[in-house]
């Protein structure tokens, strides 16, 4: 069978986490995945090295200098230069799309993603995935791409695929959120959680998506959410109904509050400038509740940008907002590794 569908990624993440993004990737139909190690000597290395289905690239020094990265470049800069090393990987062995995500995200379809990019229009040249974004309700996850299963759905896009479709009462409730939207937003974040203040949107992460490329673009390089093609040519975009980008910007408490810290001091090696301004004043309600005299002030912030109340829950569910999706156990294990048993430690609910 002809390889489809390969991905890329830069990571530095628990082994825990790396596994179960390989795993389940490779359950869901991926034919490759090109896993770019920001830490050269990352321990996940040796059990992926293992399997055909991954090529596994160190990124020292060496890595970064045959591409004209700076080891100490924003991470932006890291992801581009390694997501374009791959399309011309995935290029040259013949697979015919790469789709560049993050290690904190998931690519979904309601029927697969070989059957989503097979049955994908022949002129297309990128296939969108539009982002949904994973809400913990919880502080503390073991395994968060298992346990955290609600999801959030950027309202605008949604609003602009079905505002007149369905029943009455919903085509009603769909153009009453629809009026607010124009109107700032203003009923979105007071029903979508408790930092209006500080949220400009729905979605506290991007609402950009990711893109699936086909690898006979004419390409210049593989941005973080689109590719630039070279002058000249427009390529045909298709946006996939029934796919996603499941993306878990906060995975749990310890999560969330190592990656704003790492920003602050420096060794996140973020692009600052690239920060939504709703993203800039998270940043700094965080770094004013690390200067406040109480340990429960990073807490309080954490539970106001994520608690969703039943309430809130059912409002947003009834809107079409935000909705469940549970993923199979089974799909985060690597080929051929035993199931782990059911971990028996406890969720601490926001609530």
């Amino acid at each position: 069978m002809a390889s489809v569908l390969a991905t890329a990624t830069t990571i530095k993440a628990p082994v825990s986490q790396t596994t179960a993004f390989v795993g389940y990737h490779l359950h869901q139909g991926v034919d490759h995945m090109f896993v770019y190690f920001d830490a050269p000597k990352d321990p996940a290395i040796p059990r992926l090295r293992a399997l055909d289905a991954v090529t596994c690239v160190e990124c020292d020094r060496a890595h970064w200098k045959a591409h004209g990265v700076a080891p100490d470049a924003p991470v932006q800069a890291k992801q581009q230069a390694n997501a374009t090393d791959a399309f011309h990987r995935a290029r040259d062995a013949g697979i015919e799309w790469l789709a560049h995500i993050d290690g904190d995200e998931l690519l979904y379809a309601d029927d697969g993603l070989r059957t989503m990019i097979t049955q994908s229009p022949a002129q297309a040249d990128v296939l969108i995935f539009q982002t949904k974004e994973a809400v913990p309700q919880g502080f503390h996850y073991e395994r968060p791409f298992r346990e955290i299963s609600l999801f959030k759905r950027d309202p605008a896009s949604h609003l602009r695929r079905g505002l007149l479709s369905g029943s009455r009462r919903q085509v009603w409730r769909r153009l009453l959120v629809a009026h607010a939207w124009r109107l700032k937003r203003r009923v979105l974040q007071w029903i979508g959680g408790d930092a209006p203040d500080l949220v400009a949107g729905f979605l506290l992460g991007h609402t950009s998506g990711k893109a699936a490329t086909r690898t006979d673009v004419p390409v210049e390089h593989i941005g973080n959410h689109r590719p630039q093609v070279e002058p000249g040519h427009v390529p045909h975009k298709h946006a996939v109904p029934g796919a996603a980008v499941l993306h878990f910007d906060c995975m749990g408490y310890r999560h969330w509050y190592d990656k704003w810290a790492g920003r602050l001091c420096g060794t996140a090696h973020f692009d600052e400038s690239r920060l939504r301004p709703d993203r800039q004043r998270i940043r700094d309600a965080f770094e004013a509740a690390l200067e406040a005299d109480s340990d429960r002030a990073p807490r309080t912030l954490y539970r106001r940008l994520y608690h969703l109340p039943p309430w809130r829950r059912q409002l947003l569910k009834s809107f079409g907002f935000v909705e469940r999706i549970s993923l199979a156990r089974k799909a985060f294990h690597l080929p051929g590794s035993p199931g782990r048993p059911r971990s028996t430690l406890p969720v601490n609910k926001l609530s």
